[in-house]
Order: structure tokens, then C-alpha cells, then sequence
């Protein structure tokens, strides 16, 4: 009788053991659940901030002649995903004012060309880069001829390259404005947006 007790003493103590073995591992993958989504949630966010910020540029900006359409491409950019998706939530933001109101042809168009300085300069209208170099930036603004390009950099420090650099990393999104850049750039932008961002000049 006593090894009988024994041995269902012995047996519940090891289910007990086993529970809690392959109960701990649920609490931790349910933590490291919610980390998870904290992080994807905080992604989510940073990208709505880079789209609201282009958007709100873009909507200062005037092209002259405006083009039709906006052609908006994407290059090397690691919020990429944040803007595939301007042409369908602003369709009309460019040369939009209260006595021009827009039409299906001055919609914006997005594409993610790779990176080639003549393709970029003659086909773009905005340019938003991302891992491209600020000396490889500045080339395509060089060799753009009588076209306007607005050019906007993912954290660039703006002393060469794109003529608004996008601070991706800070909370909010702040950006830098490089002022020779803008001036060669051809377009023309609002001076109250140029407030709101820290200018740069090129050495």
C-alpha cells in the first residue's frame, strides 16, 4: 500500500513538473507576442507620420508647368510602403488651389525605379530616396534640365543631396530643408513650410 502511495505521489509530482514546463513557455511566447505587435504597431505609426509629412510638402509645392500627372517615384526608401498608396489617398494634391481644381490627369503615379541620375531627372516629379547616397542625390538634381523635381530624403543630414530630408528616427518626424538644392530644384514651395523645417545650405 505505501509503494502504491509512492508511486502516485511520484506520478503527480511529475505531471506537476511537466505543467509547468510547457505551461512557462506559453507566458513568455505570449510576452514576446505583445512586444511583437508593439513594435509592428509603432512601424505603423512612424509610416503614417512619413506620409503625412510628404503629403503635407508636396501640398506646398508647385510645379511650373504643372505636370500631368504627378509622377512620384520611390527610390531605395525603407518606408517604401508608407507611400505606395498616395496615388488612391490624394489623388489631386498637386496644383491644387481653390480657382484650379484638379482632374484625373495631375493625379499622382508611384513607381520604384532603380536608381539612375538621366531616367530620374527627366521622368520624376518627386523623387523620395532612401538608401542613396547624398553625392548620388545631388547628381540627379544636376542633371535635370528644364524639368522641376522636389526632391526628399529619408535621414539624410541635408548638407548635400535632396532639398527636404526627412528626420525618420526623431518622435515626431521633423525635417531639414537644403536651401541651394531647393533653389536648383525648379519647383516652388511655399516660404511657411520652409518655417517649420531647420535650414541647411550647401558648403
Amino acid at each position: 500500500m505505501n509503494d502504491y502511495i509512492k508511486k502516485i505521489s511520484i506520478l503527480t509530482t511529475f505531471i506537476g513538473c511537466w505543467a509547468y514546463a510547457y505551461a512557462e513557455p506559453v507566458n513568455i511566447i505570449t510576452t514576446q507576442s505583445k512586444t511583437a505587435a508593439a513594435a509592428i504597431n509603432k512601424d505603423k505609426d512612424k509610416d503614417e507620420d512619413v506620409k503625412k509629412t510628404v503629403l503635407g510638402i508636396m501640398s506646398y509645392t508647385r510645379w511650373i508647368p504643372p505636370p500631368t500627372p504627378v509622377n512620384f517615384c520611390i527610390v531605395a526608401a525603407k518606408h517604401a510602403a508608407a507611400l505606395e498608396h498616395l496615388d488612391s489617398l490624394a489623388p489631386n494634391i498637386a496644383n491644387t488651389t481653390p480657382s484650379n481644381t484638379a482632374t484625373a490627369e495631375n493625379r499622382i503615379v508611384i513607381s520604384k525605379p532603380d536608381y539612375d541620375a538621366a531616367k530620374l531627372s527627366a521622368q520624376c516629379d518627386v523623387i523620395y530616396f532612401g538608401n542613396i547616397s547624398p553625392a548620388d542625390q545631388q547628381k540627379v538634381i544636376a542633371t535635370r534640365q528644364n524639368h522641376p523635381i522636389l526632391t526628399i530624403s529619408e535621414d539624410n543630414d541635408c548638407e548635400i543631396g535632396s532639398s527636404f530630408c526627412l528626420q525618420t528616427t526623431s518622435s515626431p518626424i521633423t525635417f531639414l530643408v537644403n536651401l541651394d538644392s531647393l533653389t536648383r530644384s525648379g519647383v516652388r514651395v511655399d516660404p511657411n513650410v520652409l518655417l517649420l523645417g531647420k535650414k541647411r545650405t550647401s558648403p
